[in-house]
């Protein structure tokens, strides 16, 4: 690429491409196409001094705001320069297949020249990598931290000269890591095993029938004889139960009354309808991160809450009173709860 492309020039180029006055536009695309065209002058002047990521950043965002072609061209020539030949060639791609307005400036039109006499640079330098994953049928994969379709593994895919850190994972396997590196214009591969992970070990459930523990196997008491300790105790577990659930659900309904406000800002975030800029795209990522936790959070405050409460009603109302027989008969109720579970395990 001539070493001449990024200059002050530059300056004058975005200004031509975006003054289109005969073409008359409404006030908020005018103030867009202003800032568009601030934001470009500012990336050239950091491509005249060699700041290759500042301009990559610029080009970008004033592309997002406004697009027009030469701003696209900015951007292609900074990632060519940073080694991003893979998207510097999409950038470049693009120029070509976009068709110009009727009305288009000489420097749009230069664009696509500039673009077409530039492509072939960086289109040799472009690597491929080839990624396998056995064990799973369908594990999620990533290259440094991007998503990778499934349908795309196994199959020859451009990435950038470096190295490359692969990641992957799936239901039921221990996930698994590793690296590859590749040069200009080369192959790679990078393969991984994933081994199942390890069965949890199963809880033991009580045995159905079983005679409740005794203090003293010599003169058995069962716990529930009616001597009056029995039925206070699961009474009084019975009311904490009740108070857990309650609190549990009140949890549910408050993070619930959260997460809808977080949905309806996500709703109403310009990035839920297009293409936005850094600070808008920020506000919809944290909106999405507390939509998504505050509605895990209300779930599980509902089915833990629900479970809780029902089992200490249970323990409550079905207590032996203190003149009761001594059979040591009755239903025997307890609830749980676990990590993503819950529920009554007991007897009657």
């Amino acid at each position: 690429m001539r070493s001449n492309v990024m200059t002050k020039a530059g300056v004058c180029f975005i200004a031509g491409a975006l003054l289109l006055g005969a073409t008359p536009a409404r006030a908020d695309e005018e103030a867009d196409r202003g800032q568009a065209r601030e934001l470009g002058t500012q990336a050239y002047q950091a491509a005249d001094k060699g700041d290759w990521a500042k301009a990559e950043a610029l080009f970008r965002r004033a592309d997002a705001i406004y697009h027009a072609n030469t701003l696209l061209l900015g951007l292609a020539r900074a990632r060519a320069h940073l080694g991003k030949y893979v998207e510097a060639w999409e950038d470049y791609h693009r120029i070509l297949i976009e068709t110009l307005p009727p009305n288009a400036s000489a420097a749009m039109k230069k664009a696509v020249d500039d673009a077409r006499s530039e492509i072939g640079s960086v289109e040799g330098k472009r690597a491929r990598a080839t990624i396998t994953v056995t064990g799973p049928s369908n594990p999620t994969v990533t290259i440094d931290g991007a998503p990778v379709n499934a349908a795309a593994l196994g199959a020859e895919r451009q990435v950038n000269p470096g190295t490359h850190a692969v990641h992957a994972e799936a239901t039921g396997y221990l996930p698994g890591d590793t690296t590859f590196t590749v040069a200009e214009g080369q192959s790679a591969t990078a393969s991984l095993q994933l081994q199942p992970a390890p069965a949890a070990p199963a809880a033991a459930a009580p045995a159905a029938g079983a005679a409740p523990a005794t203090a003293d196997a010599s003169n058995p008491v069962p716990a529930d004889s009616g001597g009056g300790g029995g039925g206070s105790t699961r009474r009084t577990l019975g009311l904490v139960g009740m108070g857990v659930g309650a609190a549990g659900l009140v949890t549910g309904v408050i993070t619930g009354i959260i997460a809808m406000g977080d949905h309806s800002s996500l709703m109403n975030n310009v990035c839920a309808k297009g293409p936005c800029g850094q600070s808008d795209l920020t506000s919809y990522q944290s909106s999405t991160s507390s939509y998504q936790t505050m509605g895990t959070i209300s779930t599980i405050g509902f089915i833990a809450g629900g479970v809780l409460a029902a089992g200490g009603a249970i323990l409550f109302f079905t207590a032996p009173s203190g003149s009761g027989s001594s059979t040591g008969e009755g239903a025997h109720v307890a609830p749980y709860v676990g990590l993503g579970h819950a529920g009554l395990t007991g007897s009657f």
